[in-house]
């Protein structure tokens, strides 16, 4: 989206009433620039063109707008285009936590079945609703698909490829499809996540790696080939999904998981110092108990034989709000670290949890 520079003496079509906040912007009414011109500049409606504030000041001709700063991100991109800009702190018509033009690698976007929404599935379907392109990959084809599909029936775009996250090549190649498709990765989303039961005197040598494969060096690799993509074009932003499993008990024996989700918030918390400076951001988002199509296997997991109804009462119960939360209370946190609204976090976490890691437990 383009946001065209105004001047305070082209803004026309406004009423102006004494002590509002027009005035205080500096806004004075204009008879040299008509309602439709500022509509046909800003890509808005007649009624958002009424309620534009932009107030203005003189800046140099110069150069161009540095890299990274706010009038970079909303499309201005030269000064020299007018004598005036947009003030850093003043409210314009930019449609919050825009996607608009960024292209999103997501691992972990498959849905095995038409009903319900897996976090996944969400995360990409929100993305792209908010103009984002996607490309995915999963490990099995078939349901990375199904979101692919749902996807592209809201007019969105998406690509989906077979991917083994735990594999070095095939990761790589995963980004490198993604990079010759659309030239670019502005957005990482790591969503890939198995949790199996055991502790440490129960649980075999093959399952321990296998929960660290995918659920950490799945994170590492893909970090691996696309920071360094992100680190070349000046910005990027990468939200890992971990789980509150790596900050407190909850419930059930899952050392692995626990272990890894926990590595994941510090890899995240590490990274990102790295790469401050570099206009790459890293930053998590941490799930409580969700509702997923996922949380059924979970129940037949650790309640084998058990009443998933009952499973599923005592999850609810869990939380001081009553309820699971659901994908899209998620995937609601993850636009917003990977959004320009959370251009100065990094190293963060959000913690979407209905109140749990708050509480002193109701396990």
């Amino acid at each position: 989206m383009t946001v065209a520079l105004l001047r305070l003496d082209t803004i026309s079509q406004l009423s102006v009433p004494r002590g509002s906040t027009y005035v205080k912007s500096g806004l004075r009414r204009s008879q040299d620039i008509k309602t439709e011109t500022i509509q046909a500049h800003l890509g808005i409606n007649a009624n958002q063109a009424l309620k534009v504030i932009a107030r203005a000041e003189p800046v140099r001709r110069n150069g161009p707008v540095s890299d990274g700063s706010r009038f970079k991100r909303v499309g201005i991109v030269n000064s020299t285009a007018s004598p005036y800009k947009l003030e850093r702190n003043v409210h314009s018509p930019i449609i919050m936590l825009s996607l608009q033009g960024k292209v999103v690698l997501i691992t972990g976007l498959g849905q095995t079945s038409d009903e319900g929404w897996g976090i996944g599935a969400a995360i990409a379907t929100l993305f792209s609703r908010q103009g984002a392109s996607i490309f995915g990959g999963n490990r099995t084809l078939a349901s990375a698909e199904r979101t692919k599909e749902r996807i592209e029936k809201e007019g969105g775009i998406c690509d989906v490829v077979q991917t083994d996250v735990t594999d070095s090549d095939s990761v790589k190649a995963l980004v490198d499809q993604c990079v010759a498709k659309h030239g670019r990765i502005d957005i990482l989303v790591n969503n890939v996540g198995r949790s199996e039961p055991g502790c440490p005197a129960t649980m075999s040598k093959e399952v321990w790696d296998g929960q660290i494969d995918i659920n950490l060096n799945s994170l590492y690799l893909t970090c691996h080939y696309v920071l360094p993509i992100m680190e070349k074009q000046g910005s990027g932003a990468v939200v890992n999904v971990a789980s509150i499993a790596g900050l407190r008990y909850i419930g059930k024996p899952q050392v692995a998981y626990s272990a890894t989700k926990a590595a994941i918030m510090q890899f995240t918390k590490a990274t990102a110092v790295i790469y401050a400076d570099k206009g790459v951001r890293l930053n998590t988002v941490v799930p409580g108990l969700i509702y997923t199509p996922y949380t059924k296997t979970l129940a037949q997991r650790y309640d084998p034989g058990g009443d998933e109804a009952v499973y599923m009462e005592k999850r609810d119960a869990q939380v001081p709000m009553g309820r699971m939360g659901d994908a899209w209370d998620v995937a609601n946190a993850a636009l917003f670290l990977a959004s320009d609204e959370a251009a100065y976090i990094t190293g963060q976490k959000i913690v979407v949890d209905g109140g749990i890691t708050s509480s002193t437990g109701r396990v």
